[in-house]
This record gives structure tokens, C-alpha cells and sequence, in this order.
């Protein structure tokens, strides 16, 4: 019966029961969505902001064309934001003459209604009135207008929402988020609102302590996340209430049918990833001056990602049935044995990891040789170690052009000298002992004979070792001016199972 783990091969583009994308994703596709296009957009833009920070802080004199250069970064992220929001209405939502096929689900239409309140919030970023930082310290805090504010506010809601749709999407049928977790994002939201203590047009001072009050807010929101991330590591700090509460569990017991129960299951996935469970909700963003704006570009990334995850998913394409008898039928070991035929037609046959001697009229050097490297000219040196009574070790190696069994002595008081040839064959064509094609030697091998006596031993084979590709015949080819190769292998027994005869 074939294993199991040999037709675990998805499709170019899996089908999609609940009818969103991220159910369906291929391969390709989740490289694409949660690794290459996180950090890329993650990395460039960080490398963008830190120059542009490093030349702020070093030229005062241009200090109202950075800040101006940051507004532009707010209305780009809005525009970027609000206009998927038409793309999702008028041509992901399926109709009779735009579009045919499966409807954004629930939750896509949640996270369609994130991305339009992220286009809001750094709308209100480009438009309010707010003080300049101060330059002077590394760390400086920021505050200005009514809607300055309710965009820090809401954007701060937006990470409380984050973690409250993975605490929802853990919930089984019928239950709710737990109580304890509900009061404690409340007092959050509650510890924030301190924020709102400066008027406007009012310098920070140490007077100021329920405004740093309220943002330590965001630093406790970042220390809950490290502490899920590295849980293993909280269960040794007990002094915060969510490490001895919240355990963090996947969703290991509950079903994961296709369907809405699936997509369920890769969206709580995707949500508490490490790396964008740390990212969302690192202790950065207004009214902390320092890299705000990126702060805020990576928050609006990431939901504009989860948003593009739960877009409805495309029409699947019809399988041929010979496609599909492939795809399931598919054979791990098949697909190595062709991988070294491949390689093989370039790169000449594979050298065998073992090659058994047999026949050979002394019977210590009859059993397995194990390679040990290469020599010089890159032919295979394979090695065999004799009783220890002898102290000597068996070489099968090529020496201009002779494939021979040399002994040497294992004992350090013995020279080079004591080498001595016992089996050699001469075939200058064979890049391994096992393709000799002629006859084998011997030294000594009748009774009675001196030891530099030399006679044949046709009974003589060496074969590759057990677990070795072993075929009938192979005859390889090509034409230089064509830059074409070719091989034409007669594998014994069948490619997927191992020759038992």
C-alpha cells in the first residue's frame, strides 16, 4: 500500500468550500502572502524611514520638509487603503455582470471594514494640527488637535481587534470570548483613554503623568504579545495577570473540515503568527514621535493583507482526470528515482554509497566496501576493515586506470611498503568498480601457487550494496552541437519499490 505521506501534494490552487481565497491558497501563494510580501514591504520600508529620520535629526534647517515628506506618507497610506475598498465592492463582490463565483464571507467583509477605518486614521494623521517633537530627545511624545487624537485612539482599537478576533475565532459553537479577557481589553482601552489628559498647544512636562500613563497602555499590550510568542519562557513570570490566564492554545482538538471550519482555523493562523503578532503591536505609533508613520504603515499593511487573504476566491479550474489520477497517485520515491535520472543524463551515473565483492577466492575480502572520498582524480575509494587478528585494511580504488583491492596495515610501525595487491581488472572506462566489464585477477588465489602468481576468477562480481538502484542495462548519449543529452535506463523490479530479489 502507497504511504501516506507519499500524496500530500495540494493542487496549483486548492478548492475553496468557504468560498474565501485563504482556504484555497497553493504553495506559491502563502510564500507570496506571509513571507516574501511581509518583510519586503516590513525591511524597505523601515531602511526608507530610518534614513529619513537620520537626516531630520541631522539637518534642523529642512526640519518643515520632512515633516511635510511624513504628511505625504499619511495621505499615501489612506489612498492606498481606501481604494481597495471600491475594488472589494464593485469588482470582488460577485454579480450578473461584473463577476461570477463565490461571495466575500463574513469575516472578509470585517476586515474590508478594518482596512476603511485604516484610511480614516491616516487621513486624520494628514489633516490634523499637532506639535513638532522635539529634537532634542531621542524619545519625545506628540499631541495636538480632537482628531489627532481619535486617530491615535482608533488606531490603537485596531490592535485591541486583532487580538480580540483571534480570541473569537478560538471560541468553539456557542461559547464567547471569556469574561476575564473582555475586562481585561477594557481596562486597556480604559488606560489609553488617559491619553487624551493634554489640551491643545500645551508643551509635555513631568505634570504630564496620566498621559504616559496612558500610552504604557501600548507597552503592556506588546508585553502580553512577547509573552504568548514566548510562552514557555512566561510560565517562569507570574507577576502579569495574562501569563498564569491565557494559554495561547491552537486549535488542536477542534474540527478542521473544508469549509467555513478550515478557513477558521488558517485565518486564527495567520493572525497569530509570531512575527505579525509582534509587529502589529509593537510599543510604536503617535503620539510617540519616533518612527510613527512607520508604525502605522506596517498596522495598515498587515490588515490590508488579512483583508486580501479573505478576498472571494477564483472559480476553480476543471482537473482533467489524468491530472487528477497524477496529482493523487503521486510517489515520493518515483520522483527521486526520475530526479537521478535527470541528474545522471548530465552528470554521468551516481557512484554507489556501498559495493559488495563476492566470489573472490580469498574469502576476507569478500563482503561490503563503504566509500570513503575521492582521490585526486575523482574516482571513488571504497574501504573495508579485516579481521582484527590482521591488522590490515582492505582499498578498492582506481590506480591509472586499474580497478584493484590493495591491503594496508591499521599498525603504525608498518611503512607504505606493505601495501600489497591481492584483485585488480583493467577497465580505463569504468568510473566505478561495479561497471567492469572484464575479468577480474587475483594474486595467489590456488593452493600451492607462490604469492605473485596471477590468475582469473570470472566468479569474481562486485555489485552495489543494498538499497542501490539496480538496473539491467543503461546506455547514455548526446550530441555537442545540439547541447542535447540523453539516457536509456532498464530499472530492475518496479521504480517504486525496492528490488527484493
Amino acid at each position: 500500500m502507497k504511504e501516506e505521506w507519499s500524496t500530500l501534494y495540494r493542487a496549483p490552487q486548492m478548492h475553496a468550500e468557504s468560498g474565501a481565497w485563504l482556504e484555497g491558497f497553493s504553495k506559491r501563494d502563502a510564500q507570496a502572502i506571509l513571507i516574501a510580501l511581509p518583510w519586503t514591504v516590513l525591511l524597505s520600508s523601515l531602511t526608507c524611514f530610518m534614513v529619513l529620520y537620520a537626516l531630520e535629526a541631522g539637518l534642523h534647517l529642512f526640519l518643515v520638509v520632512f515633516e511635510r515628506v511624513v504628511n505625504a506618507s499619511h495621505y499615501l497610506i489612506a489612498l492606498g487603503c481606501a481604494l481597495y475598498v471600491p475594488v472589494a465592492l464593485l469588482v470582488e463582490r460577485p454579480s450578473s455582470c461584473c463577476r461570477s463565483g463565490p461571495r466575500r464571507s463574513k469575516e472578509g467583509w470585517i476586515a474590508i471594514g478594518a482596512v476603511a477605518a485604516c484610511a480614516v486614521i491616516a487621513l486624520c494623521y494628514a489633516n490634523s494640527v499637532h506639535s513638532l517633537p522635539d529634537r532634542k530627545l531621542w524619545i519625545s511624545f506628540i499631541h495636538g488637535s480632537f482628531a489627532f487624537r481619535a486617530a491615535t485612539t482608533g488606531e490603537f482599537l485596531l490592535q485591541i481587534a486583532w487580538l480580540w478576533s483571534a480570541a473569537g475565532l478560538r471560541c468553539e459553537k456557542g461559547q464567547s470570548v471569556p469574561s476575564w479577557r473582555r475586562w481585561s481589553y477594557s481596562l486597556l482601552v480604559l488606560l489609553w483613554s488617559f491619553t487624551w489628559w493634554v489640551g491643545d498647544d500645551q508643551q509635555l512636562s513631568v505634570d504630564d503623568i496620566p498621559f504616559f500613563l496612558g500610552y504604557s497602555a501600548r507597552v503592556i499590550l506588546f508585553v502580553y504579545c512577547v509573552t504568548r510568542v514566548f510562552r514557555k519562557c512566561a510560565r517562569h513570570c507570574q507577576c502579569c495577570c495574562f501569563c498564569c490566564r491565557d494559554e495561547w492554545v491552537c486549535l488542536e482538538n477542534l474540527p478542521c473540515t473544508p469549509g467555513r471550519e478550515r478557513l477558521r482555523y488558517l485565518l486564527f493562523y495567520l493572525l497569530t503568527r509570531p512575527p505579525f503578532l509582534l509587529i502589529m503591536n509593537l510599543p510604536l505609533g503617535y503620539p510617540l514621535a519616533f518612527l510613527a508613520t512607520w508604525a502605522l504603515l506596517v498596522r495598515c499593511g498587515l490588515i490590508l493583507l488579512i483583508a486580501l487573504s479573505l478576498r472571494p476566491a477564483p472559480t476553480p479550474v476543471e482537473e482533467h482526470e489524468m491530472e487528477r489520477s497524477t496529482r493523487e497517485q503521486f510517489d515520493v520515491l518515483l520522483a527521486l528515482h526520475l530526479c537521478d535520472f535527470s541528474w545522471e543524463t548530465y552528470q554521468g551515473a551516481p557512484v554507489p554509497a556501498v559495493v559488495v565483492i563476492s566470489g573472490c577466492g580469498h574469502p576476507e575480502l569478500n563482503g561490503e566496501y563503504t566509500q570513503e572520498g575521492r582521490d585526486q582524480n575523482d574516482f571513488p575509494i571504497y574501504k573495508r576493515d579485516l579481521p582484527q587478528h590482521m591488522e590490515r585494511q582492505a582499498f578498492l580504488q582506481n590506480t591509472d586506470g586499474v580497478w584493484e583491492v590493495v591491503t594496508k596495515s591499521t599498525s603504525s610501525a608498518s611503512s607504505t611498503s606493505s601495501d600489497e595487491r591481492w584483485v585488480y581488472a583493467e577497465a580505463e572506462s569504468a568510473e566505478t568498480p561495479t561497471q567492469v566489464q572484464g575479468v577480474w585477477s587475483e594474486m595467489g588465489f590456488k593452493e600451492g601457487e607462490e604469492k605473485d602468481c596471477t590468475v582469473s576468477n570470472a566468479k569474481l562480481k562486485i555489485t552495489t550494496g543494498p538499497g542501490e538502484a539496480k538496473r539491467h542495462h543503461s546506455v547514455s548519449g548526446g550530441c555537442p552541437l545540439l547541447d542535447v543529452q540523453w539516457l536509456l535506463a532498464e530499472q530492475m523490479g518496479n521504480l517504486t519499490s525496492e528490488d527484493k530479489g
